[in-house]
């Protein structure tokens, strides 16, 4: 197993933004089994639609309920790229249009990933790559905590051999007990294509607000990701409607 490990703890850049965003996704999603001030009725669709969090969501996200649309076939729905785990001990029929660690690392012909997160367990995490990859996928983990500092930020940068590379972030630690019973939000990037001529790598002034962000948060850990950050300047990030 190629893996190196970079014990990071110093406080950089949140991506506070997208977590804004995987909140947002969550909040229209208001449990009817909740009651209201009588503890005995259970909220209406109407109230639920008209909910505090629904409201907020739908003014940080531009995505409203049906409730509130109607059935306008004018109204065209986002698509986030943000999804839920699937929840091991639920039915299928439950567990609809989520992801799982082993189909996020079962994507594609890997050639190599980055892990950042705070708590690692490395042999759970090749275990769940594809057998022929767990024994020698180069893998750069970043992770660490320092006294009063921890590392918490979640995120992987994946790269194939067919050129291809994709951001996921999430909000799960890399051990098991977080990927098997618990709600976590993952955000998986398009697939992101390298650009067509070598000459079209990314100047600042040229770079989406994901790359120019994604970049920033990379640089801020010094040599020992400087690579990644030149990686980047080759793909096209265009495709990445969220914000970091």
């Amino acid at each position: 197993m190629s893996a190196s490990f970079i014990t990071q703890s110093r406080h950089v850049r949140v991506p506070l933004v997208l977590g804004i965003l995987i909140f947002a996704e969550m909040d229209q999603r208001p449990s009817r089994k909740r009651a209201k001030h009588d503890h005995q009725t259970p909220y209406s669709d109407e109230e639920v639609s008209h909910s505090p969090p629904a409201l907020s969501a739908n003014l940080r996200t531009g995505i409203t309920s049906s409730a509130t649309l109607g059935t306008s076939p004018n109204y065209k729905y986002a698509d986030s790229n943000i999804k839920l785990t699937g929840i091991q001990d639920l039915p299928t029929s439950e567990n609809v249009d989520t992801v799982t660690i082993t189909s996020i690392l079962g994507y594609g012909d890997l050639k190599e990933m980055v892990q950042l997160n705070y708590h690692v367990d490395l042999d759970w995490l090749m275990s769940k790559l594809p057998p022929e990859k767990a024994n020698s996928l180069p893998t750069t983990v970043v992770h660490g905590w320092r006294q009063d500092e921890a590392h918490i930020i979640k995120a992987m940068l994946l790269f194939y051999n067919d050129d291809t590379m994709r951001v996921v972030i999430h909000t799960a630690n890399l051990v098991s007990s977080d990927w098997r019973n618990k709600t976590q939000a993952v955000y998986t990037s398009p697939v992101l294509h390298k650009k067509r001529s070598p000459q079209l790598s990314s100047s600042p002034a040229e770079m989406s607000m994901f790359e120019k962000d994604l970049t920033d948060y990379f640089k801020a850990y010094g040599h020992q990701l400087s690579r990644f950050c030149e990686l980047f300047k080759d793909y096209d990030f265009s495709e990445c409607k969220v914000c970091v």
